[in-house]
């Protein structure tokens, strides 16, 4: 289902999410990339994260007994272990451990703008996903949700109306 609405309060929820989610791109980028790596993000309905660092060269690095093993389970990235093996590398495992957890970007909890549509990330555990951009001022939203009373000024739109407006909002 298509909704649009031009509610400022979930206007400016899209728009400060976008917002934040773009400076927290920046600063995982800037927080991996201390690392000489990339990050890995877990994109979930209650917010984003970056969880792991992804190395080209892990095998190759002098430091790689610090970090826990690259697997598919963990999206091939990288972690500092919880505990480190030799003796004479716990002083820098140590420092590593802190450094990491301490530069690490805080999650971009998405919590205020799923309440300013008047929903929750409950409501979509079997309601499937929310995809959603602001253009000319108003929100458009697309969700298997019925959130046509979800909050003041939300109408269904035809899907045609929203994906004129996601291509010329250049999504």
């Amino acid at each position: 289902m298509f909704y649009k609405t031009n509610n400022s309060t979930v206007v400016n929820a899209i728009l400060n999410m976008n917002a934040a989610k773009e400076q927290f791109i920046i600063d995982a980028k800037k927080w991996a990339g201390k690392y000489g790596g990339t990050p890995v993000y877990n994109n979930e309905t209650t917010g984003l994260s970056a969880v792991f660092i992804q190395f080209n060269d892990f095998y190759s690095r002098k430091d790689k007994a610090l970090w826990i093993l690259p697997k598919a389970s963990n999206r091939y990235g990288v972690r500092p272990r919880g505990q480190c093996k030799k003796a004479s590398d716990r002083d820098a495992h140590e420092k590593l451990k802190r450094e990491f957890y301490a530069d690490k970007p805080k999650k971009v909890c998405r919590k205020s703008l799923l309440e300013s549509i008047g929903l929750d990330w409950s409501s979509f555990i079997f309601g499937g996903g929310l995809d959603l951009f602001v253009e000319d001022g108003f929100a458009y939203l697309k969700t298997n949700l019925d959130i046509s009373n979800a909050c003041e000024g939300m109408i269904e739109i035809l899907g045609s109306e929203f994906d004129s407006a996601k291509i010329a909002n250049g999504k």
